[in-house]
């Protein structure tokens, strides 16, 4: 597993867009990271008949950590290691976030012109053991000019086996015709076993999400059309990696806010631990 050091803090024109490096090896090039988040969080918490799941959220909807608990073995997994959200290209910070309940947080800030309100939930999902961070933006634009930005969010997932917290080496896995993305610890699951996985589904923008599973860590800016629905990797082309390494998920599109009025964007992050029959218990859609 990598060893990762923060490197530098560059102050950009929204917020700050942190940057951090991983020593790879002797020799080896250095890779962009996420920067942890530094402000004021919120700790959301759900629970359901195979365990409890945590994810600590700032006022951005950025993570460090997914935790999910489960009964049947008592171990706890961790599932992301950074998820932030980037506009533009540069890492969104917010300075403020209400805790309203266990499992809800609402935060509100400036972006430029726009102004943003956040409203974040964790869930049980529809899926044993697997859990929904439910993230909505409402961006509005109290202007008289169009607002038009790139958004894109960015998932570090490292999987580890939670019984010796040695790294598995990421699998990534893009549901044929869907609208999640994955990271998975197991390309070929039985019930026997419990699948680690974690997805993003991102909607809203003003054209259909692109949607990729990357080699990590770096570019936070686009998704190349021919990056669109792949996974690294994948020799056979069935949109399952051949072979795990370090991974993320990406998921972008452009998002325009008319003048005087608002867009909702929302950020659906599906994690957990799972006895699945196969890749295909995955949510898709």
């Amino acid at each position: 597993m990598s060893l990762r050091h923060h490197a530098a803090l560059l102050p950009l024109c929204l917020s700050l867009l942190g940057t951090s490096t991983t020593l790879l090896a002797a020799g080896a090039p250095v890779k962009e990271r996420l920067k942890a988040p530094t402000g004021p969080t919120a700790v959301l918490s759900a629970t359901s008949s195979m365990g409890t799941a945590t994810v600590t959220v700032d006022g951005a909807g950025a993570f460090q950590d997914a935790l999910v608990y489960t009964n049947a073995d008592g171990l706890t997994a961790d599932l992301s290691w950074r998820s932030a959200l980037f506009i533009d290209g540069t890492q969104i910070e917010a300075n403020d976030v209400k805790q309203k309940s266990t499992q809800k947080a609402v935060s509100s800030f400036a972006l430029g012109s726009l102004q943003v309100k956040l409203v974040q939930q964790l869930l049980p999902a529809a899926l044993a053991g697997g859990y929904v961070l439910d993230q909505q933006y409402k961006l509005s634009n109290p202007g008289t000019e169009p607002v038009m930005l790139n958004l894109l969010r960015y998932n570090d997932s490292d999987m580890r086996d939670p019984s010796t917290n040695t790294f598995l080496g990421d699998l990534g896995y893009q549901p044929q015709g869907g609208s999640y993305n994955y990271i998975v610890s197991d390309v070929a699951p039985t019930p026997a076993s419990l699948t680690q996985y974690i997805g993003v589904k991102f909607s809203g923008g003003d054209v259909a999400t692109r949607r990729a599973v990357r080699v990590c860590c770096s570019n936070y800016t686009d998704i190349s059309p021919e990056e669109n629905n792949t996974v690294p990797n994948d020799a056979d082309l069935d949109g399952i990696s051949d072979t795990g390494m370090d991974m993320a998920i990406a998921a972008q599109a452009p998002v325009t806010v008319p003048p005087g009025g608002s867009v909702t964007v929302k950020m659906k992050t599906v994690l957990g631990r799972s006895a699945l029959s196969g890749l295909a218990d995955l949510p898709a859609r």
